[in-house]
């Protein structure tokens, strides 16, 4: 199953540009460097000029071609860097290798701040377990609602970051700080001191005195909520498929689910536990669902369920 289907599927509502990592991609240079050597002397796993008519932030989600692919360990972390000619301006992602042989991952404002709030556990400070904990920390603090699910995913994780899109409301700052910091990366100005005000202050870089976006009851629904799912041909009539857990409708506790569709072989609980009611029949179902609280606020819900023949309940295959 290619992995790129799924990807292209999940984000067919924005304007995407896919490079895959195997091929050239003018203006910007990418690097690939294994996390333990960064800022050291050391030649690069991966280092190409991309030849196409876009700056940093255009190059929209990357992917690993199958040479660079045999390059990759999935148990350690690598850096990718997009460097722009022209401006001199950057952009770092901080990868796991099993992600980048998995998925598509985007480099964007978010991983760059990532990546200097967390420099002193890469290099000569290597620390996994450090990082690990500082990329969660740091996407907990920026990300505040999930717009898609990997792997019945629902907590807020690094997985968040990598993918996100300025096409999403799920930060807590608004955009205007994101392209602020933007503009500071393309002009290759961009702190340390910036990044970390980002993440940690209350208050928007660019609006010090807007009101907080947050715990405000008339938050009204930002996002709708993409969930793609494998289940076994052979899986029993009852069984739990997915949990969709701690999610919030604007700024409320969601009180109940329905499934919007009557032909599909599957019920959902009110508290978001989803069952299969009948036989699967079909090779995949796609249908929509509604989250709602009590005060009547709601986010949509997209499913698609694939159906294998083999047991497998991931939402991702490596591609074959």
């Amino acid at each position: 199953m290619n992995n790129r289907f799924f990807i292209g599927a999940l984000f067919a509502f924005f304007v995407i540009v896919s490079v895959p990592l195997s091929a050239n991609v003018g203006g910007v240079n990418v690097t690939i460097e294994k996390a333990d050597k960064v800022g050291t002397v050391h030649i690069p796993l991966v280092e190409k000029r991309l030849d196409v008519n876009a700056d940093i932030f255009s190059i929209g989600f990357m992917h690993a071609g199958k040479k660079t692919a045999s390059l990759i360990e999935p148990q350690l972390y690598y850096v990718v860097t997009l460097k722009d000619e022209r401006n001199k301006g950057s952009l770092h992602a901080i990868v796991k290798g099993a992600y980048m042989l998995r998925r598509d991952y985007r480099l964007s404002v978010l991983t760059e701040v990532v990546y200097r709030l967390s420099k002193k556990y890469l290099g000569k400070g290597y620390d996994e377990q450090a990082l690990e904990s500082r990329l969660k920390e740091l996407s907990q603090k920026m990300v505040i609602k999930k717009g898609f699910v990997f792997d019945n995913e629902f907590e807020i994780a690094y997985s968040d970051v990598l993918t996100y899109s300025d096409k999403v409301k799920v930060l807590k700052k608004p955009y205007s700080d994101i392209a602020l910091l933007q503009q500071k990366i393309k002009d290759n100005t961009l702190s340390d001191s910036d990044a970390y005000q980002f993440v940690y202050d209350e208050k928007s870089l660019t609006s010090p005195h807007r009101e907080k976006e947050v715990g405000h009851k008339k938050v009204k629904p930002l996002y709708r909520l993409v969930v793609f799912l494998h289940v076994p041909k052979n899986l029993p009539i009852g069984s739990e498929i997915t949990h969709l857990k701690q999610l919030r409708a604007g700024s409320a506790k969601v009180e109940s689910f329905k499934i919007l569709a009557d032909s599909v072989p599957f019920r959902i609980s009110p508290n978001g536990v989803v069952r299969l009611s009948r036989e699967l029949k079909e090779r995949s179902y796609s249908f929509k669902a509604v989250a709602q609280t009590k005060d009547g606020e709601s986010n949509n819900i997209d499913f698609t369920i694939i159906v294998d023949k083999v047991k497998n309940n991931s939402y991702l295959k490596l591609s074959q």
